[in-house]
């Protein structure tokens, strides 16, 4: 009986090896570069010794390549930083990854009501896609800029103080709004949005805008400092355009060009949001020669992309705005901090008024230069 019992767990055991052995070999069958993973693990252990995952990530492309695969624990990822791989993936081939690679901020399957715009699939997101992207048109955005006064107030508080704990619990307001007689909800698309739904847009809105643009003002007075040539064009620009504190509006920053090229020019080197670029191949399918067998994630390496000096030129790694004033096709494609496609980031458009604004209302009044006590990191 022993001798029997034994046996079968040893069989198991064996099974269990043999499982684990074929899925460690899986970007070997398919002829794909990569980090060696463990059995259990895949290349789990070796992303923590990290201070973060891209770390490993952008360590890799550069031992790997622009395409290699590696297993965070026994799922296989593939990464991506061949801007004509990423176009196909997020843009041309967008049926085969639409899918995003995601966790819900709340519980539940991406299927309920608790799911947001960036989190949804399938139906669900074209659904709340088609319902949210009104709410960030031209002409929406107009309307968020009337009052001047309250645009200042509220802009600079939300951009230089962390508000997000006091606005969330505002959110749970939304419960108690009455939207029957929001004439938005009976529009062409003959579709409603929930009171719940309604709530996690909010929500995901308040997340994804504060703190990412935030981050990247404060990234774009660091390289200003470090800049002062670029400094002094800027605030040239602002004195021109908005003499004497003239307010900002979403119409009058239009002809901010070098405050635009500004903001690009510090995503591209500190893209805030790019591990989120990410998708899950529904289809099996062949993109440059690569096989991306159905269920694979497929992750772009934005930070690597971004300072790729085949694209961007051998000062990839410099702080150069004039780069983006007469950008080629290829700099377009690359320069992807929002995503691409058709689930490239809604509120972009948004973004990047209220960081004008925001750069408009600071160099207005202030000039930053570097601290004699301050150290510059690479």
């Amino acid at each position: 009986m022993l001798a029997a019992v034994l046996c079968v767990l040893i069989a198991i055991f064996s099974i269990l090896l043999w499982h684990l052995n074929e899925r460690s070999k899986f970007f070997r069958k398919l002829n794909i570069a990569g980090p060696p993973p463990t059995l259990l693990f895949g290349n789990y252990l070796q992303m923590k010794q990290k201070s973060c995952k891209f770390e490993a990530i952008q360590e890799w492309t550069q031992q790997y390549g622009k395409v290699f695969g590696y297993m965070e624990g026994g799922k296989p990822v593939l990464v991506i930083s061949d801007v004509d791989m990423v176009e196909e993936v997020l843009v041309k081939n967008f049926s085969n990854f639409y899918s995003r690679r995601t966790r819900p901020i709340r519980l539940g399957c991406l299927d309920s009501e608790k799911v947001n715009v960036f989190s949804a699939n399938g139906y669900r997101w074209k659904r709340l896609r088609m319902l949210s992207t009104p709410a960030f048109s031209p002409s929406k955005l107009r309307q968020i800029a009337r009052d001047p006064d309250i645009l200042k107030k509220n802009l600079l508080e939300t951009m230089l103080v962390s508000s997000i704990d006091r606005d969330y619990k505002s959110i749970a307001k939304l419960e108690h709004l009455n939207f029957h007689d929001d004439p938005t909800k009976e529009g062409k698309l003959g579709k409603v949005l929930t009171n719940e739904e309604v709530i996690q847009q909010c929500i995901i809105f308040m997340l994804a805008g504060y703190e990412t643009s935030s981050t990247t003002l404060a990234y774009v007075t660091y390289l200003l400092t470090l800049y002062p040539e670029c400094q002094a064009i800027l605030t040239a620009e602002v004195d021109e355009n908005f003499p004497g504190g003239k307010e900002p509006t979403s119409d009058s920053i239009k002809d901010l060009v070098y405050a635009e090229c500004v903001i690009k020019e510090t995503l591209r080197l500190y893209p805030v949001a790019a591990e989120v670029v990410g998708r899950i191949c529904s289809k099996t399918c062949e993109i440059k020669g690569v096989t991306i067998p159905d269920g694979v994630t497929v992750v772009v390496d934005v930070w690597s992309l971004h300072r790729d000096k085949e694209i961007w030129g051998p000062d990839a790694d410099e702080f150069k705005p004039e780069r983006f004033v007469n950008q080629d096709k290829r700099m377009e494609s690359a320069w992807i901090p929002f995503g691409s496609g058709p689930r490239i980031c809604i509120g972009m458009r948004l973004a990047m008024n209220e960081m004008k604004m925001a750069l408009v209302k600071i160099f207005q009044k202030f000039t930053f230069e570097m601290s004699p006590l301050s150290e510059v990191s690479s």
